[in-house]
């Protein structure tokens, strides 16, 4: 990236750029510039994982956990009804003839 002459010291510059990896991270170049050491850039890395997977967790996991608290009611209501159902021997609760196949 850096490739050609420093004007201030007339010497050849050395390529800095490391790759695409170090194009990607959001962080190469705020390192760079401010000097930063590599304990604090894993440091950074860290807290944004776990910022990353505080998010995930309130964005995905946490609406399943609340439909499956609202299903289970259902599916115990459900499942006791069903056992009534069989229990009469499958007979509409009216009585009569009528049956559920």
């Amino acid at each position: 990236m850096n490739e050609g002459l420093n004007l201030l010291t007339l010497q050849p510059e050395l390529p800095t750029d490391k790759g695409l990896l170090s194009r990607l991270n959001p962080f190469h170049d705020i390192a760079v510039l401010n000097g930063m050491s590599d304990s604090n850039r894993n440091l950074l890395k860290i807290v944004g994982m776990i910022i990353a997977a505080i998010l995930v967790w309130k964005i995905v996991v946490a609406p399943i956990l609340f439909i499956a608290k609202l299903l289970l009611p259902l599916a115990i209501v459900g499942g006791v009804v069903y056992l009534i159902y069989r229990g009469t021997g499958g007979k509409a609760l009216g009585g009569g003839r009528r049956t559920l196949p």
